[in-house]
């Protein structure tokens, strides 16, 4: 009994307890270590970064879209280690890209949503 508790525990198709210990732990690190106010935040190069972790969920679903596009194009043309880089390179700048127009259109006005589509006076 204890050997099968013990496969499923660690199996990749389940999300058990046992497998969210590194994730934990790594996220405890972090948080011990790492100021909330340090430097590295504040610098040029973490502002993609910081701009994709605001808007995660909606560059995860990119991240799906992209990730099938490009296994689409390896498995069909071509897939050698510069097509591998040049299209995570092109990835990475799309996700940078939808995020930063996320935030534009956060920080334009836009906070209460889309436009309503119903007219603004009466029709006659």
């Amino acid at each position: 009994m204890l050997d099968r508790l013990w496969t499923y525990t660690l199996g990749k198709r389940d999300l058990s307890p046992l497998r969210l210990i590194d994730f934990i732990a790594l996220a405890i690190v972090t948080v011990r270590l790492i100021p909330r106010d340090a430097a590295a935040f504040a610098s040029a190069a973490a502002r993609p970064i910081i701009l994709c972790g605001q808007h995660s969920l909606q560059i995860f679903c990119l991240g799906i879209l992209l990730s099938a596009m490009v296994h689409v194009v390896m498995t069909q043309y071509d897939d050698s280690v510069g097509t591998q880089v040049a299209l995570n390179a092109a990835g990475m700048g799309v996700m940078i890209a939808i995020a930063w127009l996320l935030d534009w259109y956060k920080t334009a006005g836009h906070d209460e949503g889309p436009p309503s589509l119903s007219p603004t006076t009466e029709p006659t």
